[in-house]
C-alpha cells in the first residue's frame, strides 16, 4: 500500500502518517517473507530449475521468469529500504519504490 502525507488510505481511516508508516513497513516485510516462501516452495517442488529461464515440467509449460524478475525488483525495493542503506542513499531508496509503477 502506498503511503504518503496526503494519501487517500490515510484521510479515509483517519491514520496519523507515522501509524500509516508503520502499517506499510510491516506489510512489506510480510510480502518479504511470502516471496521467501514461495520460492522455496517452488524449489522444494521443481528443484534448480526454477532459477533458469526454461520452462519447468510440471507448471504447465510456464518459464519462471516473470516471478524471477519481480522477486528481483522486490528484493531491490526491500534492501534499500533497510535503515543504513535508506540514511546513506535516501534517493535511492525513494526512486526504487517508483519500481512497480509502470
Amino acid at each position: 500500500l502506498p503511503t504518503t502525507r496526503t494519501q487517500l488510505w490515510v484521510a479515509a481511516f483517519g491514520l496519523p502518517f507515522e501509524r500509516a508508516v508503520r502499517f506499510h513497513r510491516v506489510v512489506g516485510r510480510l510480502l518479504v517473507a511470502c516471496i521467501v516462501a514461495h520460492g522455496a516452495a517452488a524449489t522444494a517442488r521443481h528443484g534448480t530449475a526454477v532459477l533458469s529461464l526454461q520452462p519447468v515440467a510440471g507448471s504447465h509449460g510456464h518459464a519462471p521468469l516473470a516471478g524471477l524478475l519481480a522477486a528481483a525488483l522486490f528484493g531491490t525495493v526491500a534492501a534499500f529500504a533497510q535503515e543504513p542503506l535508506r540514511r546513506q542513499r535516501f534517493e535511492v531508496f525513494y526512486y526504487t519504490h517508483f519500481l512497480f509503477v509502470p
